[in-house]
Formats: C-alpha cells, sequence, structure tokens
C-alpha cells in the first residue's frame, strides 16, 4: 500500500469501520457502542453502511475498478457501475441488475 493511501485518513477511517463491521460485532458490544455514540442501532447501522459505501468507492478509485460493490437502494443485490466521477468526487453509478441511476457523493451518501 502507498503511503499516501495509508495516510489518507479519508480512505482508512471508512476502511476501518466497515472492517469492523465485516468482522462482527457481538450484540453486547453493538448495545455498548450505541451508548456510547448516543445512538440508535438503526443510525449505528446507516454508519457502518455509509463507511462500506465509502470504502467501496475508495477501493474502486484507487484499483480503477469499473464497478462499485455495494448494494443498489432500490433492488438491494445488484452491482454498482461506475458511469463518471465528477468534479465533486461524486459519482454516478448504474445497476447492472434493475438499471436504477445512483449518485454516491464523497461522505457516502447515496442519492
Amino acid at each position: 500500500m502507498s503511503k499516501e493511501i495509508w495516510n489518507d485518513s479519508s480512505i482508512q477511517f471508512p476502511r476501518l469501520i466497515a472492517e469492523i463491521n465485516a468482522v462482527g460485532l457481538t450484540s453486547e458490544q453493538i448495545k455498548d457502542l450505541c451508548a456510547s455514540m448516543n445512538l440508535h442501532p438503526d443510525e449505528l447501522s446507516a454508519i457502518f453502511e455509509r463507511a462500506n459505501t465509502l470504502w467501496e468507492v475508495n477501493k474502486s478509485r484507487t484499483l480503477k475498478d469499473s464497478v462499485v460493490h455495494v448494494n443498489c437502494p432500490s433492488c438491494d443485490g445488484g452491482v454498482l457501475q461506475i458511469e463518471e466521477v465528477n468534479e465533486d468526487n461524486v459519482m454516478d453509478l448504474t445497476c447492472l441488475n434493475c438499471e436504477t441511476q445512483v449518485l454516491i457523493d464523497e461522505d457516502g451518501f447515496v442519492s
């Protein structure tokens, strides 16, 4: 891994959160984390999902991949193909399953 990527918090923080989620937390750990952060479990889940989206987007940019491995919000199963990344780092994607257009901003928010 290049030193530039290693030192980039906008890549490494979502990566860490996404990997913690992938490894899994016990129900007790989730409960403690929610209490510590003053969040509802649904809000914590949304943070994990945003982190995963950002990590997948960053991986695709770093690897020059043409697909992002996140679930399509419409069909919840399609892989998203990158159509364009604009000057504001908003990715325009299309679901390969249902052809829905999806936009992901640099903070991982999907619209």
